[in-house]
């Protein structure tokens, strides 16, 4: 029982991640490895990764209009784009951060600002 309790929150921890896959080129095409990120944390890709793209998201903001998949521009996540959807690649030339929030940002496409 104890082994299938384990089981089951390991389970649950895993639904509430979304998905970042990094690259080493501008264009989402030579991999550099993947990330899963929880609500609110930001997290960066490997050195020398310069794209990234949202594989999944698990929508863990009921009753909000996120999730909010941030393309990050810098480690303090304070200049962004929002991710029109997953599977959009977003390159910076300075390294890649990726975080997801909840919450209205009241646009769809092109999004971005400072959280």
């Amino acid at each position: 029982m104890k082994s299938l309790t384990l089981l089951v929150l390991a389970i649950a921890g895993v639904g509430a991640t979304s998905q970042v896959n990094f690259y080493y080129d501008n264009k989402c095409q030579n991999y550099a490895g993947h990330r899963y990120i929880e609500l609110g944390q930001i997290t960066g890709g490997p050195s020398g990764a310069r794209s990234m793209l949202f594989v999944d998201d698990n929508d863990d903001c009921y009753g909000t209009c996120g999730p909010n998949l941030i393309f990050c521009k810098n480690a303090a996540c304070n200049a962004w784009d929002v991710a029109s959807r997953t599977g959009a690649c977003k390159h910076f030339e300075n390294g890649v951060w990726a975080t997801k929030t909840c919450g209205c940002y009241g646009c769809t496409e092109g999004c971005s600002g400072r959280l």
